[in-house]
């Protein structure tokens, strides 16, 4: 699968969380996941498939994706684990708008 579909399956799947189609983005997040081989994308979607979880009340799967995408793991998970939901939902939005 070339870049191209790839980002098509991030943005279908970015397309169907912000529509409460939360299994069907999950899936297309998690196949472009699979498939990407650059480290930095992967982390970026991490980020939005992080979003998916937690806009589902999936709180630590929500923590455990963002982990996924921190270039400090261990740090970055004893903070986040302290949050609210509401607030690791910010922390993601403004993470994954950075990366775009």
């Amino acid at each position: 699968m070339d870049k191209e579909e790839i980002t098509g399956l991030v943005t279908k799947g970015r397309e169907a969380v912000n529509q409460g189609k939360f299994q069907e983005g999950e899936d297309y997040l998690k196949k472009a996941i699979e498939l990407e081989s650059d480290p930095k994308m992967v982390k970026m979607y991490h980020t939005f498939l992080a979003e998916c979880y937690l806009r589902q009340g999936r709180k630590e799967e929500g923590i455990e994706a963002l982990v996924s995408a921190s270039n400090a793991p261990e740090k970055s998970r004893e903070i986040l684990k302290d949050l609210s939901t509401t607030e690791i939902i910010k922390f993601a939005s403004e993470k994954s708008q950075l990366q775009e």
